[in-house]
Formats: structure tokens, sequence, C-alpha cells
């Protein structure tokens, strides 16, 4: 009787590479991000990795440039304001080349501050609704005063109010003849960029996003 050969040894099959990087590497999770962006989430610092331009229907093209803190569409704001309640993706953002924003500067009209921009998404964003962290009954005062008046006379006469001395919001659209929502709204945009603050303790909230620009309109 003829022994049986010994079976051969089998060769162990080397994991997948992707297998092993995964085994190593922990996996990158990407960072969370709103669902539906608005024009004051690209404001922030370090939200746009350069120069984009943005083309609104109904609304002038718009060129922000985050290295410098400015935004390129002229020095009227309010042809901006279907920028502050439009829902804008990544894909509607195309990049500019930074060596063409000198010439941008004559096409569009001259660069402006960012902080123009933060007032009017505040102000066409909040819907007539008080930011968060602020309180409905707290009075408010104007430190001094706006530059948009001529675009939005009605601020005129919010602002007239608000420089006699702390009110709060329904008195100071009393006084005004403005409606309420409008008042809100201004204090709204005036409180983004620091022009305005409640009287007496400010809110633990707004308190803590005092570093920021962007820190005092929390959505």
């Amino acid at each position: 009787m003829v022994a049986a050969a010994p079976a051969a040894p089998v060769a162990e099959t080397p994991a997948p590479a992707a297998a092993r990087v995964t085994s190593e590497q922990p996996a990158f999770t990407p960072p969370a991000r709103q669902a539906e962006p608005r024009l004051v989430d690209y404001l922030r610092p370090g939200a746009l990795p350069g120069p984009v331009r943005l083309q609104l229907p109904g609304a002038p093209d718009l060129v922000l440039d985050p290295a410098t803190q400015t935004y390129y569409s002229g020095a009227a704001l309010k042809p901006l304001l279907p920028y502050a309640n439009a829902i804008i993706q990544d894909a509607d953002l195309v990049p500019v080349d930074p060596a063409q924003l000198p010439a941008l500067t004559t096409q569009l009209g001259g660069s402006q501050p960012q902080a123009r921009l933060a007032w009017l998404c505040a102000l066409g964003g909040g819907n007539g609704a008080l930011a968060p962290g602020y309180g409905p009954n707290d009075k408010y005062k104007l430190l001094k005063w706006p530059q948009t008046e001529r675009e939005f006379p009605k601020h005129f006469r919010i602002a007239t109010v608000m420089m006699k001395g702390p009110a709060n919001l329904t008195e100071i659209a009393d006084q005004s003849g403005v409606s309420l929502a409008e008042v809100i709204d201004f204090v709204n945009a005036s409180l983004m960029v620091g022009v305005a603050e409640p009287d007496g303790t400010v809110p633990a909230a707004a308190d803590a996003g005092k570093g920021g620009l962007l820190g005092r309109f929390r959505r």
C-alpha cells in the first residue's frame, strides 16, 4: 500500500492594502456643515480657501476675497439683499484667480469690507425674529449712526429714536413709526457689527462671540 503524500502547505493570503491601512489609521470623518448654507456661513474665517464669485439671478455679481475680508460688487447694499436668504452650495461658488482681483475692482465697482455684507445678512436673514441670545423685552441702544440711511430711509427714523437713549423694541417701533419686524431686523444688523448693544448686562451667548465678527449673529 502506497502511503499518501503529505498535503502541500497552503500559502497565507495577505490582507488587501486598503484593509491594512484601515486597521492602522482611523477613518476620516468630514466636518459637519449646514445642510442649507447661506452667505453668512461663507463669511466666517476659514470658510473659503480663496476668492470666489457668486452669480445670483436678479442680483449683481458678488466676489468674496477671504484673504482681505473684502468683497467686490459696488457700494450699494440694497441690490445684494437677495443674497441674504439664498441657499448657496459649494457648486455655486466659482473660484477666482487672485491675479484677476485688480481687474474686478474696476469691473464691479471697487471693494468693500465684508462687515457690510454681514450687516446685510443679519438685516435680511432674520425675517422679523430677534437673533438668538437677545431678549425681546430688553432695551437696546445705538452706539453710532449707521451708514445706510440713504438706501434704507426708515433706518434713519429707527436710528434717531435709538440714539436718544436705550429703548425696548416696541418703544422704538412706536416712536419711529416703523413696524416692529423692521425694527427687529435693524437691531439684528446693528448688533451683528457692533454698532448697537443691549442696555445693561450683555447676554452670555452674545458676549462669548465678541471676538469675531460673526459671533454676534447665531442661527
